[in-house]
This record gives C-alpha cells, sequence and structure tokens, in this order.
C-alpha cells in the first residue's frame, strides 16, 4: 500500500490545483486515506458486499470522494 500512496503524495504534488486545495493539510495522510479508502471498497467489492458489488457505483463512489477531497467539486 505504500508504494500506492507514494504514487498518490507524488501526483498531488504535481498538480498546483490539488496542491492549493489541500493548503494546511497534510498531503501524506489526504494520500494515504484516499489509497487505504480504496483498498477497502475494492475490498468490499471483491466479497460482493452492497453497494459496493457493483462496479458503476463503486467507480463512481470512489470518483467523487477522490475529486471532492483534491479538487473541492
Amino acid at each position: 500500500m505504500q508504494t500506492f500512496t507514494d504514487a498518490t503524495i507524488a501526483q498531488i504534488t504535481a498538480d498546483p490545483r490539488a496542491r492549493q486545495n489541500l493548503v494546511g493539510q497534510d498531503i501524506a495522510a489526504v494520500a494515504s486515506a484516499l489509497t487505504w479508502l480504496g483498498e477497502r471498497l475494492y475490498y468490499l467489492a471483491a466479497t460482493s458486499t452492497p453497494p459496493f458489488h457493483n462496479q458503476d457505483t463503486l467507480v463512481d463512489t470512489l470518483l467523487h470522494i477522490w475529486t471532492s477531497a483534491l479538487y473541492k467539486t
């Protein structure tokens, strides 16, 4: 998971808009939380746990959370 978290940190750090929206936040903590959230939801999907057994719901939910966290959309 640390490899995915490190990649997320690198992407956030390289994105001026995300950095601006995260001023005052610990980027490593945000990246770690988003990465672990995705891992947990994919685990729930793999165990056919509703509502995440539906791939569209899973992807839409993760996309919403990530974009809300990074871009305040």
